[in-house]
């Protein structure tokens, strides 16, 4: 797994079965059977577009979407992951996208 130590040290030694592998751009999950990649860019976009829509029950995060409660955990839990592994990036392309970091 990429960033195996990385991600050992972000999970306290117990990396969720659901992680797949990660790297400084991108975390892949195990969902309903299939690998998802999630990259910086999705996640921007999520909180972009999707994150502020509180009157919908319905999210979406890369190509995969539901209630609207286990997308934002996992989009924080992504979040975190890239503030923890590449904040410089993960700021860069916020800004790059209009959305003014506040990490």
């Amino acid at each position: 797994m990429k960033n195996h130590n990385l991600l050992e040290d972000f999970y306290n030694n117990e990396i969720p079965g659901y992680i797949k592998s990660a790297g400084k751009t991108f975390m892949t999950i195990k969902i309903d059977g299939n690998d998802e990649k999630i990259t910086i860019k999705d996640v921007i976009k999520y909180y972009k577009t999707q994150a502020p829509n509180i009157s919908s029950g319905y999210r979406s995060l890369a190509r995969f979407g539901g209630d609207w409660r286990p997308i934002d955990n996992l989009a924080n839990e992504v979040l975190e992951w890239f503030k923890y592994s590449n904040i410089n990036e993960l700021r860069k392309e916020s800004i790059k996208m209009n959305l003014e970091p506040e990490f």
